[in-house]
């Protein structure tokens, strides 16, 4: 065989495996997005800014900004679901994965920490503990981790700086601990938390955490007495205040003190809803024919 035919032979060879990788990929995507659906959630490839937390959070570099968004927030998904759509999760690069208010536990996070694509994972209100999240020490891609409302302590959160590319964490009063500040001292790229039941002396904390740009604070419990605090932090470009018992006034001060602050207003049912209202949307737009 002459080198023009070899060549010529090894271009179509490696079109038809191509070819057939990308056909192989399409349906493992539709069979996810298909269970997806049948679960109740959504699964949005490439897709577009989601809710005004992903938003604002792209904008300033705190969230990835994955190829595919598997959202499953609320729906009854569980450990058997995991296990049984686990080759297809798999098969998704730059993945982001809201299991938030689900049924998944340990088992689950044992299975998912084979995800080495998995850039966001939300297990906020789940069951999930210390022994399960730890198997994610030294995960290579994961930038947001949200935990807040499981029995997740601080003691099983010392891995953290085991993640190179952690840039987003969410966590609740309960687990901002001491041993949690030290913690994440030793995460270089953390600038996004979530706190969820917030109170102003666990802010007080908080801001000692000094390069933090985007603050999500949930309670009515956070005060005006928060917003001074925050107002000594110049890095801060982005907070929003969930139910926050705070006062006009106090705000006016905070965005006098910070000229380029953005701030969002809104209590956790609005946000909820909002959340409810674009899944479904997305869900119609997503459908068949």
């Amino acid at each position: 065989m002459s080198a023009a035919a070899l060549t010529s032979w090894l271009l179509v060879a490696l079109l038809g495996i191509t070819c057939v990788w990308m056909l192989w990929m399409a349906a493992t995507q539709t069979d996810l997005e298909q269970e997806v659906r049948r679960a109740g959630g959504v699964l949005i490839v490439q897709r577009p800014p989601f809710s005004y937390e992903r938003f604002i959070g792209a904008l300033l570099g705190a969230r990835p900004e994955g190829d595919a968004y598997a959202c499953l927030w609320g729906t009854e998904v569980d450990d058997a679901w995991i296990a049984r759509n686990l080759s297809s999760l798999r098969s998704e690069s730059g993945l982001e994965l809201n299991l938030c208010r689900t049924n998944v536990g340990d088992d689950s996070v044992r299975q998912l920490t084979t995800l080495k694509e998995l850039e966001s994972l939300d297990l906020s209100e789940t069951i999930v503990t210390d022994a399960g999240l730890q198997l994610f020490a030294k995960h290579p891609t994961l930038a947001c981790l949200s935990v807040g409302g499981t029995p997740v302590t601080s003691t099983g959160l010392q891995f953290l700086p085991t993640l190179p590319e952690l840039r987003y964490v969410g966590v609740d009063a309960a687990q901002l601990d001491e041993k949690l500040l030290v913690t994440l001292q030793g995460c270089p790229k953390l600038t996004s938390f979530i706190l969820i039941k917030a109170d102003d002396a666990t802010v007080i904390r908080l801001v000692r955490h000094p390069s933090f740009r985007l603050l999500i604070l949930q309670r009515e419990a956070v005060t005006d007495q928060s917003l001074v605090l925050l107002a000594t932090h110049p890095e801060l470009t982005y907070l929003c205040l969930r139910d926050c018992a705070v006062t006009d006034a106090g705000v006016n001060a905070l965005q006098l003190a910070l000229p380029k602050l953005q701030v969002d207003r809104k209590t956790t049912a609005e946000s909820e809803q909002e959340w409810r209202e674009m899944i479904e949307k997305r869900r119609e737009e997503t459908s068949e024919p």
